[in-house]
């Protein structure tokens, strides 16, 4: 048995499986890059995952060879907390036939459904409130620091988030059953808070001169 299907039987051992049909995904795709050497970094040793077919890109991995604890540039893991093909590639390598503890984060293990219940895009519908509660919101900020890095890049990219983030804003909050007081409140909030930072509601960026030190 090679490899990939060593690695492949453990996910399929540890997963719920929705993340592991996630996982395999991400597994078939490692055969599109290669692996060149990198620098050292302290502990850390560097290797340059670089696409052979498609779309050009290259992703630094940092690996630490003793215990396989490390990190890609591509940060799939820290935002959807799921090992990226880049990982999984560096890993092919080294013949690692089982995910290290430290990349298996519990809300995705088989034993997590004990006590909640998840559904098909892997959020929590069930649980403890606490508990369901703090998932939703890791959750959102993980998608929400994904579009925010995407947005960012191009004024009419910016520019649809804002507005429809403000709708969804008051949406919420009036399903929620927070009064219009608060809602228009909060909004002119937000809307100071841009102002502070230079951002009209056209999502003009005004640069100002720099603080003389």
């Amino acid at each position: 048995m090679d490899h990939n299907n060593l690695i492949l039987k453990h996910a399929a051992k540890i997963y719920t499986r929705n993340i592991f049909e996630k996982f395999w995904h991400e597994l078939e795709e490692i055969f599109r890059y290669k692996v060149e050497d990198g620098e050292k970094d302290g502990e850390y040793q560097t290797y340059v995952v670089k696409s052979k077919v498609g779309i050009p890109e290259d992703f630094d991995v940092k690996l630490k060879l003793d215990t396989y604890e490390g990190m890609c540039g591509c940060q799939h893991f820290e935002f959807i907390g799921k090992l990226c093909r880049h990982i999984l590639k560096v890993f092919s390598c080294f013949d690692v036939d089982e995910i290290p503890t430290h990349f298996i984060l519990k809300r995705w293990v088989k034993e997590a459904n004990k006590a909640r219940v998840v559904g098909t895009n892997g959020i929590v519908m069930h649980d403890i409130q606490s508990s369901s509660e703090a998932m939703r919101l890791s959750h959102i900020c993980q998608f929400s620091t994904q579009l925010a890095c995407v947005a960012s890049k191009l004024e009419r990219a910016y520019k649809i988030v804002m507005e429809t983030i403000e709708e969804l804003f008051v949406q919420i909050l009036d399903q929620s059953g927070q009064a219009n007081d608060n809602i228009d409140e909060i909004l002119t909030v937000v809307s100071k808070q841009q102002h502070d930072l230079g951002i009209s509601k056209s999502s003009e960026i005004l640069l100002l001169d720099p603080n003389i030190s």
